[in-house]
């Protein structure tokens, strides 16, 4: 069985590994072979992996759901990235992960999936040429589980040329340097629909080499009650992710009824 991965910078590789692959996973690549491109992205110093809050509530199309506020947000996002430059010399040096603490790992291990590590994290990284140490490269993958919202997202960010928005399932088995993981579900009932599947969530949160943006509502993700196990996932996940704050953001209304 695989246990060891060569896409991932070892700070993202973390949580899924605690979570997901009851800490079997190891990371094969450097981290001075994914430094952190300079942006107008307030990354923090030390971590690869982000929460960004958005308050505006989810809508229904048909059968689908889509979150206006969390597609503005993530434009918003998409143009500080889009300002990229080469990475940083001194952004090459190592960044150390936020602790899976012993009561996460006893909690993950209950509920882990345990399931065989994909193949596909098994590819070795070719070495960086001086070519591309030193040209403005990168890609963007915009990732979401609802159908609509990836359409709604298409319109959003049609102008950035270096972004790719897909389904969550439709980018199995790919990679992009940043994923920003667009989660949709907004609600006063902390009903989280798709967002259930923990497959899925291992597969957005295993798909970038260098920095993970969630954008999400946290007691919606955090709270629900119908899914105990799922939600508890979710909490640990925010727990290991730095929030970065980029402006104030409308609160759920409290008359919101569900659907």
């Amino acid at each position: 069985m695989l246990d060891t991965q060569y896409r991932m910078h070892r700070d993202i590789c973390s949580f899924s590994s605690g979570e997901f692959y009851g800490g079997k996973l190891k990371t094969g690549v450097l981290d001075a072979a994914r430094p952190m491109f300079s942006s107008q992205f307030p990354w923090p110093p030390k971590s690869r992996m982000v929460f960004v809050e958005c308050g505006e509530r989810e809508e229904m199309w048909q059968k689908s759901k889509f979150n206006k506020g969390q597609a503005k947000l993530c434009a918003e996002i998409c143009e500080l990235l889009s300002s990229a430059e080469p990475p940083l010399k001194a952004q090459e040096e190592a960044t150390a992960p936020k602790p899976f603490s012993e009561a996460n790992k006893l909690a993950a291990a209950k509920g882990a999936l345990l399931a065989p590590i994909p193949r596909e994290l098994e590819k070795k990284p070719a070495q960086p040429s001086a070519q591309t140490t030193t040209t403005n490269t990168f890609s963007i993958a915009v990732l979401t589980p609802y159908t609509k919202q990836v359409e709604l997202l298409k319109q959003t960010l049609s102008k950035f040329s270096q972004v790719e928005v897909c389904s969550i399932d439709g980018f199995q088995g790919r990679e992009a340097d940043i994923v920003v993981f667009v989660t949709v579900r907004c609600n006063e009932h902390h009903d989280i629909g798709f967002l259930k599947d923990m497959r899925r969530l291992n597969v957005a949160l295993t798909r970038a080499k260098t920095g993970v943006i969630v954008i999400g509502n946290k007691a919606t993700l955090t709270l629900g009650t119908a899914d105990p196990e799922s939600a508890a996932v979710w909490k640990r996940l925010l727990e290991c992710l730095e929030e970065v704050r980029l402006e104030e953001q409308p609160r759920i209304a409290k008359n919101s009824r569900k659907e």
